[in-house]
């Protein structure tokens, strides 16, 4: 009996032996599958970056070098050798209004979003000046002070923004710092423009939020600098309808930027998708 016990005993081990190294398998097996998803999105996070940097250094460099004319394309009657027939002159247009100061008509860009994607593509752009340029001060203007305050809480969060971050709603030295920093990000109200000497140390302007006229977005420019570079964020058609007017009034034709927008939404829908799908599958894996 002895002998029986022992022998009953000996086989229970065994089997219990093989179920724990059946389970240590396939606890092996998951935890390499589970490796190799993060190490795949990953590597898409990554090119996904890249892809995004080569599209705003390439827009970067045609912003620096200017806008070339478009070449005219000859259709069938103007090939070479082609006869060409009289055409009946067509009368002038009377010349438009000369403008009363200059404006950088090679450096102003816009990109058509949603409200809700603003800041995401404020984070993208500010992120991607780090990289690319350098001695910048960048000056985001919003339409209230409780605008720019709320855009500084969610910029100070941010990853993207590694330099200085100013303030720009009272004269004091914080706001003095924006002319002092060789790099910089300063935020201020459309109010506070006007008597403030320290935004003349801009040279780039992002309007977060659009102005509500032609004489508005003049005025902007008027207190920064006439040859500031401008990036504008329209959410509305009321606010394209600015754009057009100042277009139609410096004879200037603005870059659009929007698909380098939609790029980066697009981009973090994505990581929220897949942040949402991997919280949901170790949910399961725990109960």
């Amino acid at each position: 009996r002895e002998a029986e016990c022992i022998r009953h005993h000996s086989l229970e081990a065994q089997a219990l032996l093989e179920r724990l190294k059946k389970q240590t398998a396939i606890k092996k097996e998951q935890a390499a599958l589970c490796l190799q998803r993060f190490f795949r999105s990953k590597q898409s996070q990554d090119k996904q970056r890249s892809e995004a940097a080569l599209c705003l250094q390439r827009w970067w460099r045609t912003m620096r070098k200017g806008t070339k004319k478009p070449k005219k394309r000859r259709g069938k009657a103007q090939k070479k050798g082609a006869v060409k027939t009289p055409e009946e002159p067509i009368p002038a247009a009377p010349p438009p209004p000369e403008p009363t100061f200059e404006l950088n008509k090679q450096h102003q860009q816009y990109a058509r979003i949603e409200e809700k994607d603003k800041r995401a593509v404020l984070d993208f752009f500010l992120d991607q000046l780090m990289y690319d340029s350098t001695n910048f001060r960048i000056l985001i203007v919003t339409s209230s002070d409780e605008r720019a305050q709320g855009l500084r809480k969610v910029l100070q969060m941010s990853k993207a923004v590694q330099y200085p971050l100013v303030t720009m709603l009272k004269e004091d030295d914080e706001s003095h710092r924006f002319k002092e920093l060789p790099e910089c990000a300063g935020i201020i109200s459309e109010g506070r423009l006007r008597g403030n000497p320290d935004v003349s140390a801009a040279n780039m302007m992002v309007n977060f939020d659009m102005p509500r006229s032609l004489e508005d977005y003049m005025l902007r420019i008027q207190l920064v600098d006439p040859f500031v570079k401008v990036m504008s964020l329209p959410a509305s058609p009321e606010e394209m309808g600015v754009i057009r007017q100042v277009e139609d009034r410096f004879g200037v034709v603005f870059r659009n930027m929007e698909g380098v927008a939609r790029f980066k939404i697009l981009q973090n829908r994505k990581a929220l998708r897949n942040k949402l799908q991997a919280t949901g599958s170790q949910r399961q894996k725990m109960l």
